[in-house]
């Protein structure tokens, strides 16, 4: 079992050594706060606003960036954060007008370079733009209006009524196209690409203080981190009192430490009705299993670490599901002409392991059906005497994956036996074992 044991814990002081005990405990990273008092539900302000990570992510993901500022005395959080935003708009702002422009630019095309004559000069009479489809020329014929075919395709025809109100006797609806002439379009157009360079230009000029402005980020979550711990112990002045989960083995250290800044100090291991939070360690072999663990639910403090059989059940559904050696073995040289890349950081060394297993079952359970590249062995050959299982065989496969699943539910029932102090308490996880089992 890989949980690691808790322990809660009792610091009481002076109001006046508070806030180094909190400096202190933050350091060491070993403590979970229990909220005490009255206003332990509440949430400390002055963290970073939503807006201020907007802004970052904003410039974080602006494709051209600049070499990045270290010296933070030009630097003015404020002033980036207000200037990213207001980017932000504009150049949502422009993109949108943009997007509009070239779709009225598309449906002025066939219609040619217009240029919209006054009411005064057109006695006004106002000009009805329509698509109509050449079946439906007869009906316009029949309307009796004034109107005109400015431009034929092989599907329809481009066609310009005069009147003074939209008519209402045409088959089609009419064609919205603006007031603007293609010229006028073409030229905003123009306009607003050349105002999107610009704003992107500024943009890229904003992400050097992209470091500062993480930092200064993670300084206010540090802060406003720090002042909810402060809300969350118990003040009677002249003294507080401040309660949280340990592990066990940082007990003596903190007692040392109790006793050299004159705080009391009192520890004692959980009660049966508490819930105190998991914190699970576990060996490298098995550590991505925990991270498979907590993909679906962590599990409870007094409950069983399932990590490495996690690990395992994992790798062989995986295997089931691919059952081909073939592309195992592609897999297995892609892992191995990438393992040490894998081991330069801490994720890829953690999962490392993980996939190696994979790997091996992939190859012994495709061998096992007998498939490479989804071809069947020879039968006689080295290869085909390893093919054990016949997947054509329904009956076959569907008792091995019920004897899989039995297998599991047979191992947790029994895991979950172990935990117990007392055998008793587990007698009705051992009973389900046997009942599954037979």
């Amino acid at each position: 079992m890989s949980i690691v044991p808790l322990e809660r814990v009792t610091f009481v002081g002076l109001s006046c050594e508070k806030d180094r005990l909190l400096d202190n405990l933050h350091a060491r990273g070993c403590l979970e706060l229990i909220p005490l008092g009255s206003d332990a539900e509440g949430t400390a302000d002055g963290g970073p606003s939503s807006a201020a990570r907007e802004a970052l992510k904003f410039l974080l993901t602006c494709p051209q960036r600049r070499r990045q500022v270290r010296d933070d005395a030009r630097f003015d959080a404020e002033s980036v954060e207000r200037r990213a935003l207001d980017l932000q708009k504009s150049i949502q702002a422009l993109e949108s007008e943009r997007d509009s422009l070239v779709e009225r630019i598309s449906d002025m095309k066939p219609w040619g370079d217009l240029r919209f004559p006054s009411l005064q000069a057109l006695n006004n009479l106002r000009l009805w733009f329509y698509v109509v489809p050449h079946k439906e020329m007869p009906k316009v014929e029949a309307t009796g209006l004034v109107w005109e075919v400015v431009r034929r395709d092989p599907r329809v025809c481009y066609v310009v009524v005069l009147d003074k109100t939209e008519p209402q006797s045409m088959p089609v609806p009419r064609v919205h196209l603006g007031s603007r002439s293609m010229a006028e379009l073409q030229q905003r157009l123009d306009e607003v690409e050349l105002a999107i360079e610009d704003a992107q230009a500024e943009r890229s000029h904003l992400t050097r203080w992209c470091l500062l402005f993480a930092r200064g980020l993670a300084r206010l979550e540090d802060a406003a981190a720090r002042a909810e711990a402060a809300g969350q112990t118990c003040d009677r002045e002249p003294v507080f009192a401040l309660e949280g989960w340990t592990p066990r083995e940082s007990i003596q250290e903190l007692g040392e430490y109790a006793a050299q800044n004159g705080l009391v100090f009192e520890s004692r291991p959980p009660a049966p009705d508490e819930h105190p939070p998991t914190l699970m360690r576990n060996a490298p072999r098995v550590a991505a299993g925990e991270d498979l663990v907590n993909f679906y639910m962590t599990p409870g403090y007094w409950g069983w670490d399932p990590s490495a059989v996690v690990l395992v059940s994992f790798a062989i559904f995986f295997a089931m599901i691919m059952a081909d050696a073939g592309y195992a073995a592609v897999m297995g040289l892609g892992l191995l002409a990438n393992w040490r890349r894998l081991g330069r950081s801490a994720f890829g060394r953690r999962f490392r392991p993980l996939l190696a297993l994979i790997v091996v079952l992939s190859l012994v359970y495709g061998a096992v059906v007998g498939s490479y590249f989804g071809i069947a062995p020879p039968k006689g050959s080295l290869l085909g005497r390893l093919h054990w299982l016949d997947m054509g065989n329904s009956k076959l496969m569907m008792g091995l994956s019920v004897l899989v699943g039995g297998l599991h539910v047979v191992l947790a029932n029994v895991m979950d036996a172990r935990r117990y102090a007392d055998w008793r308490d587990g007698l009705a996880s051992v009973g389900w074992a046997c009942a599954v089992g037979g």
